[in-house]
């Protein structure tokens, strides 16, 4: 019976141990392969021509930290320019839509930034952490003299034990990233302006 108890202590302890050493432990920085892929019910109509500039305004690329002993190493970036993922799915939506992109004498000029894209992790409770993704866009379109302007954002969080997972992480940020841009390209508005 001694025999089976110090055994137990000895596993508890290792146990122990090792949640704290898991705890503690230096997590490696994440690359985020952001591939949005929006629903195309309702989605703006038009028609014409429009050049299109699409600009990445965050004064830092790190959308933020995974945690662990080392969190200022442990950063998030996105696998590919954002900007550029945004103008590829813009097109898309724009050729749908019935609106052409032209570099010669457009009939409108539509100008899309990315302003916020941030992820934050909280304790919660003695093993819970939340963690928040947030995004922000705004559009400003120029046509026949007139100016429409609009600005978007959504938010999305999770609580895990321990910090999120790469995978975890991966699917929160491409959701609150596919979220603000579904949200800017159903906008009602946006639609009315661009169809009138």
């Amino acid at each position: 019976m001694r025999f089976n108890s110090m055994n137990i202590i000895k596993n508890s302890a290792c146990l122990i141990i090792g949640l704290l050493f898991v705890g503690c432990a230096q997590l490696s920085p994440q690359q985020i392969d952001f591939k949005p892929s929006i629903a195309t019910d309702n989605l703006v109509q038009g028609s014409g021509t429009a050049g299109l500039v699409v600009t990445d305004n965050r004064n830092d690329k790190i959308i933020g930290y995974r945690g662990g002993a080392y969190e200022e190493t442990s950063t998030i970036v996105a696998l590919r320019p954002l900007d550029k993922v945004i103008e590829a799915l813009t097109i898309k939506v724009l050729q749908q839509s019935g609106i052409e992109i032209s570099t010669a004498f457009p009939e409108m000029n539509i100008n899309i930034n990315l302003d916020k894209l941030s992820y934050i992790t909280e304790d919660v409770k003695a093993s819970i952490k939340k963690t928040t993704a947030l995004a922000a866009i705004s559009i400003e379109v120029n046509k026949n003299n007139t100016t429409f302007t609009n600005g978007f954002s959504s938010s999305q969080y999770i609580e895990t034990v321990g910090y999120p997972s790469e995978e975890k992480n991966e699917i929160l940020l491409n959701d609150v990233f596919e979220s603000v841009l579904q949200r800017m390209f159903s906008d009602p508005k946006l639609n009315q302006f661009l169809s009138e």
